[in-house]
């Protein structure tokens, strides 16, 4: 999560700095009305942080075992196994 913050604000400096600036639209890959760039790269830079949250949050939900500690060494008795 640190290292999501400056890219936040790098891309959001980068998208104030691009207000003015038009560039071409398409959509399904034929010319459409021209867009403002700076809306182009919030735009990506939205469905970045969007993908590391959903990220983040799939690591929180299975980053917990349902069976608790049932796989531990000692309750399975085969300590020599997992021996360094």
């Amino acid at each position: 999560r640190g290292s999501r913050r400056p890219r936040s604000a790098a891309t959001s400096t980068a998208a104030g700095r691009s207000v003015d600036a038009t560039a071409p639209g398409f959509t399904h890959m034929q010319h459409a009305q021209p867009v403002l760039f700076g809306h182009e790269i919030a735009k990506h830079a939205h469905a970045f942080a969007r993908d590391l949250d959903r990220i983040n949050d799939w690591i929180a939900r299975t980053s917990v075992s349902p069976l608790g500690s049932v796989g531990s060494p000692e309750i399975l008795g085969n300590t020599h196994y997992f021996a360094s």
